[in-house]
């Protein structure tokens, strides 16, 4: 009998770079005998993953249908994992808020910056004020770059490399 280590990977709908990279995570670790490993996605994620994902619909938007996605993942972590890990800042707040009280780890990694020069100064200023509620909520957050690690610093004071 192994110790199998039971991960849930959640993401929200990505057509690109953090979808592809969920889907080689999974392909590269999920055949190990000491892993299961599974995606909590929309459903209609437009990349295509390498195994069924369990439907989670975690909005877009930063405010409409956050509850939904916090009590169907809730109802997902009762099937017993062992780590979550969320990507994306709206994946990272909903699993955070779902988890509370249950004991799992989460580990958030916040893949993108928000800029105003690029989305806008509305979309950029609320997002500057969720990343500090996303790592409070995290056991662990990680970044994928050095210039992501210093907005985060300054954004959420409990963040740490």
């Amino acid at each position: 009998m192994t110790d199998e280590r039971r991960i849930l990977e959640v993401l929200g709908r990505s057509g690109g770079g953090v979808g592809r990279h969920v889907a080689e995570i999974v392909k590269a670790l999920d055949g190990d005998p000491d892993l299961s490993i599974d995606i909590a996605a929309p459903a209609s994620s437009l990349v295509g993953m390498p195994k069924p994902v369990i439907d989670v619909d975690i909005p877009g938007g930063p405010v409409r249908g956050h509850r939904a996605a916090v009590r169907r993942l809730r109802s997902v972590f009762d099937d017993g994992y062992d780590v979550i890990h969320a990507h994306g800042l709206r994946a990272a707040i909903d699993a955070g808020l779902a988890r509370r009280n249950t004991g799992i780890p989460l580990i958030a990694t916040l893949h993108n910056l928000v800029r105003p020069d690029v989305s806008g100064f509305l979309k950029a200023w609320l997002y500057k004020r969720a990343e500090p509620i996303a790592v409070r909520l995290a056991t662990r957050t990680f970044v994928p770059s050095k210039e992501m690690a210093a907005h985060l610093r300054a954004a959420a004071p409990a963040y740490a490399e």
